[in-house]
């Protein structure tokens, strides 16, 4: 008797289009690159910037959210992320290739999505508004790493990249940062956070095929109108010189996205 009521049960929820269609796990994987070099900590990367200097990397970690896959007819379908608490939750996930001068990679995001015929991802670079101005010492991981956030700023650093540079022979290396994150933001009477400039990246790209296909992020051209061997520290989004070419490669302006788009990732 039992049984018959779940299967029961079960048949009425089928007629009724309540059973979800089945879904597909995927994994989207990520390279970071300069140019054709692979980026690793402690890895002397000649020809970087306007000025062809050498970086070392120490840093390098991001954040993405909102990732869609695209079908051929251009229609998007979001990629619902696993819950592993650990890199990914909250439909945010950290990619990380190096830690305050450490290797550590995680180089790959996971998901459930409906099956099709998918030719293209698109994904936001940071944390959506609604996560973005919590408190980090208490967040769920990822949004626990305390070095990923802006203790001044009040959010996070949606991008982490922190080397070493060497500008003409013999000179002496300096330490150079790209810290991307949400500005001009003001707290209201309730508490909540809103930033004039959310420098969100949006990124688009076509002919990409989770199954085959890599998602490269190209600190070459992240970088490749910006002198990293002068500016002083670098882009903390404090300094219209030294991030303005940064901006620009992510498809930014100061007062929002730009027309020419981004082109600091794409597919391999």
């Amino acid at each position: 008797m039992i049984r018959h009521a779940v299967f029961a049960c079960a048949a009425a929820f089928a007629l009724a289009g309540a059973v979800p269609a089945p879904g597909q796990h995927v994994t989207l994987r990520f390279a970071a690159t300069a140019g054709e070099l692979p980026v690793a900590c402690d890895a002397r990367i000649p020809g970087v910037g306007s000025r062809a200097s050498t970086i070392v990397p120490e840093d390098l970690r991001f954040y993405v959210s909102d990732v869609r896959l695209v079908a051929a007819d251009g229609g998007e379908t979001p990629l619902a992320l696993d819950e592993d608490h650990a890199w990914q939750s909250q439909g945010v996930a950290l990619l990380s290739w190096c830690a305050d001068g450490r290797a550590d990679l995680h180089d790959s995001i996971s998901g459930t999505i409906p099956p099709g015929d998918y030719r293209g991802v698109r994904f936001s670079l940071g944390i959506p508004d609604r996560l973005n101005h919590a408190d980090a010492t208490i967040a769920q991981a990822p949004l626990n790493v305390t070095g990923m956030f802006w203790s001044w700023r009040d959010g996070y650093k949606f991008l982490r990249l922190e080397m070493r540079t060497f500008g003409a022979q013999g000179a002496r290396p300096s330490t150079w940062l790209v810290h991307l994150g949400s500005t001009a933001c003001t707290s209201d009477a309730g508490g909540a956070t809103r930033c004039a400039r959310a420098n969100r990246p949006a990124i688009a790209l076509t002919h990409f095929d989770w199954r085959k296909n890599v998602i490269v992020a190209d600190v070459q051209r992240l970088l490749a109108s910006t002198d990293v061997a002068s500016h002083g520290s670098g882009c903390m989004m404090d300094s219209r010189e030294a991030c303005a070419g940064v901006l620009s490669t992510l498809g930014l302006r100061e007062d929002g996205p730009s027309a020419a788009g981004q082109n600091v990732f794409r597919v391999r």
